[in-house]
């Protein structure tokens, strides 16, 4: 239901779901498959849970049709050159524009604050949606912190500072923070022979820890897990884009009500009588998705989509995210298109021109085809700790002007399946080295509707990989490896 058409008390009985629209990201809930977990979970629940906000207003945020959108993503300000970069970013060339951040700015809790706060200090917006660098857990901090755990501590860290972890609508743009996370089998590329194995290439697969064990790097528990927090905060865009709130109840009906951690209270043991019906979902969930895999990645001839996002809404009235203002979209059965894309604004398809702009980015890739053939990658098996199917499914379904991403460090500016896609790193002091890359170099401007004409794309940059794929086709099955290939 639109939240103007909500009336106030309405709202005041959703105060649950006004808490988790107001600030975090994180929207866990308990799977409750085994009670064991109880005492883990309560120990997570006043920092993983939304914080409640006393100002949310269900009155519409004021359009300013005049904006620009920068992004950048892997900052790793661990290292020191790369802090000093943030430092020298310009205090008054940003302060009415609106920055994304894709992931990865340092595991270190104290670091990733004063980067984020040097960054709100120059963009009027900032949006943000962790990597995998950032919910590492270093020997001194596993007393303190799991994984989970410290997706908490960064929402509130990121609530603090005024940084958006959430969807909001910017200047009658949408901004969107997908969280998720990787899964191997999203490769469905030949594999190069005698490349080494992600588990042993990867830190994170000892430097992330997971409070409970059926979450693991293993399957595709760990992107379930990480893309049922998309669920509620986008309920709102949903509605805006007029798009159905429940795009495929076979994979996420529900998935945020049992793949997360949630408040244990005293109804616990009213709920523990349908622990083993939600664990039994969350299996059919999983093998769905197995069952489902080509289709959902769009890697095969489109078919009826199968997913179920839903939608946030956050206004520009100041920087502070505790202005969102989120309401649920109409419940109702999907009778959703084909997987091929909508036109874009200015296209012949009307509906499709009157829609808000949407611009969602993710650390993680949701199709392979932004990435370089697995012949052609360091280490090939990059291509089993980089994409997600639940994310590919997500953008499929919002159908961006433009998607934001990191992780892998190939900077790209390509155009696929109806949306533009952009990978925009600072990376390591010497991945930049070796690039050759300018001192000045910025972070890139994907939108910019101050210049008139009704439209805020901005030209395409071409990076080398960008190039390399317009002018030569993919040959994933080719499998003979590059010189620079690490093969045993």
């Amino acid at each position: 239901r639109p939240l103007a058409a909500s009336p106030p008390q309405m709202i005041k009985s959703r105060s649950a779901i006004s808490t988790a629209v107001g600030v975090h990201a994180a929207r866990h809930r308990s799977l409750k498959a085994h009670q064991q977990w109880a005492p883990i979970d309560s120990q997570l629940n006043a920092r993983i849970i939304c914080r409640s906000n006393n100002n949310l207003t269900h009155q519409p945020a004021p359009e300013y049709p005049k904006m620009r959108v920068w992004a950048v993503s892997d900052l790793h300000t661990d290292y020191k050159a790369n802090l000093e970069w943030c430092e020298k970013l310009s205090t008054s060339r940003y302060q009415e524009d609106t920055l994304i951040v894709a992931g990865d700015v340092s595991d270190n809790l104290e670091t990733l604050k004063s980067t984020l706060a040097l960054l709100a200090a120059r963009w009027r917006h900032v949006f943000f949606t962790v990597g995998n660098h950032d919910l590492w857990c270093r020997k001194l901090d596993r007393d303190r912190f799991n994984s989970i755990s410290k997706l908490a501590a960064i929402n509130e860290l990121c609530a603090d500072l005024g940084v958006h972890t959430t969807p909001c609508k910017v200047g009658g743009v949408w901004v969107v923070p997908l969280m998720s996370w990787y899964h191997a089998d999203w490769d469905r590329e030949s594999d190069v022979v005698g490349a080494l194995p992600a588990h042993k290439m990867m830190v994170d697969f000892h430097a992330c820890t997971w409070p409970r064990p059926d979450l693991n790097a293993d399957d595709t528990s760990l992107a379930l897990y990480f893309d049922a927090m998309n669920d509620e905060p986008l309920w709102p865009l949903l509605s805006d884009l007029s798009l159905p709130s429940q795009l495929g109840k076979a994979i996420t009906d529900g998935s945020a009500e049992h793949l997360g951690i949630e408040q244990q209270s005293q109804q616990q043991q009213q709920q523990s009588r349908q622990e083993e019906q939600v664990f039994n979902q969350l299996l059919q969930q999983m093998k769905f998705v197995d069952a489902n895999r080509d289709s959902i990645s769009g890697r095969s001839p489109p078919g009826p989509q199968q997913r179920s996002p839903r939608s946030l809404d956050v206004g520009r009235t100041e920087r502070s995210p505790s202005n969102c203002a989120g309401s649920s979209a109409a419940d109702g059965r999907a009778d959703p298109s084909s997987g091929s894309q909508a036109p874009k604004s200015g296209s012949q398809d009307p509906k499709m021109a009157e829609r808000p702009p949407v611009i969602t980015f993710s650390h993680y890739l949701p199709y392979q085809e932004l990435l370089p053939e697995k012949r052609m990658l360091r280490h090939p098996n990059l291509a089993k700790a980089v994409g997600s199917d639940p994310l590919a499914a997500r953008v499929q379904t919002l159908r961006p002007d433009v998607h934001v991403f990191g992780h892998t460090h190939f900077s790209w500016d390509a155009s696929l399946r109806g949306t533009r896609f952009v990978q925009w790193p600072l990376a390591y002091p010497a991945e930049r080295a070796r690039s050759g890359r300018e001192e000045g170099w910025q972070p890139l401007l994907v939108w910019d509707s101050t210049g008139g004409g009704g439209s805020g794309a901005t030209p395409a940059t071409h990076p080398y990989w960008s190039r390399h794929y317009a002018a030569h086709p993919r040959r994933p099955h080719d499998v003979t490896p590059a010189p620079w290939c690490c093969v045993r």
